[in-house]
């Protein structure tokens, strides 16, 4: 990644126009650590409630309660007919487990309205889809590195995780030098963008810019 940005960087400088760029380098997420994994479909299929397809680590549609992995996080989805207090009760017990949100406090922080239960881990663990798994709850070993879904590092937890923030890089003519923003959102980087190319949005929109890093602030989003 350092030589494509030092190959952009070296562009602008041949073309001429390396003065007048202002560069932003930043990431949509960071990474943590993780060594466990937890398999929620191996343990509904231990339970009963979804069928494994033979020699596969998928299953069948029938399935009555089932996970589909975000990583960090897992939905679960909870069929009619299904005791849904039990369920809970089953996906509490399993280590590594720190947050469990019913639906309702699932969508209040965007999640999809269709899931049962949202589920985060705690540091270190994350989740798969696989549900033919010998443990619901495996360490990630370093043999098993370069095969599906075996990581070092997963994004996908809550965004309150301690220690869970990216970061963003300016540097350009209208960028103060050495300034320091301690917080901004996500949504703050497209009126930010949008500040540094003179630009202005047609409506309010959710972000705002991050007026720390300018040297003189153009004009209101």
């Amino acid at each position: 990644m350092d030589q494509r940005v030092g190959q952009l960087i070296q562009a602008t400088k041949d073309a001429g126009t390396f003065e007048q760029t202002n560069f932003v380098c930043l990431g949509d997420h960071y990474q943590i650590d993780v060594n466990q994994m937890i398999h929620f479909n191996t343990l509904f299929a231990k339970k009963g409630w979804l069928t494994p397809i033979k020699n596969q680590q998928t299953f069948k549609n029938n399935w009555r309660v089932m996970a589909k992995t975000c990583d960090g996080e897992t939905y679960v989805y909870v069929r009619p007919g299904i005791d849904r207090d039990e369920v809970r009760r089953e996906i509490a017990g399993v280590k590594g487990i720190e947050k469990i949100y019913d639906g309702a406090q699932a969508v209040r922080l965007g999640a999809d309205p269709r899931c049962t239960f949202l589920v985060e881990a705690k540091a270190g663990w994350y989740f798969t889809d696989e549900a033919q798994r010998p443990a619901v709850v495996e360490s990630v070993l370093p043999s098993m590195m370069g095969t599906s879904d075996r990581y070092r590092g997963v994004h996908g937890y809550g965004a309150d995780k301690p220690d869970y923030f990216t970061t963003a890089v300016f540097y350009g003519p209208d960028i103060k030098k050495r300034a320091q923003v301690e917080h901004a959102e996500l949504v703050d980087e497209g009126p930010t963008f949008a500040e540094l190319l003179g630009l202005s949005y047609p409506r309010p929109t959710a972000g705002k810019p991050i007026k720390g890093i300018f040297k003189k602030v153009k004009h209101e989003i």
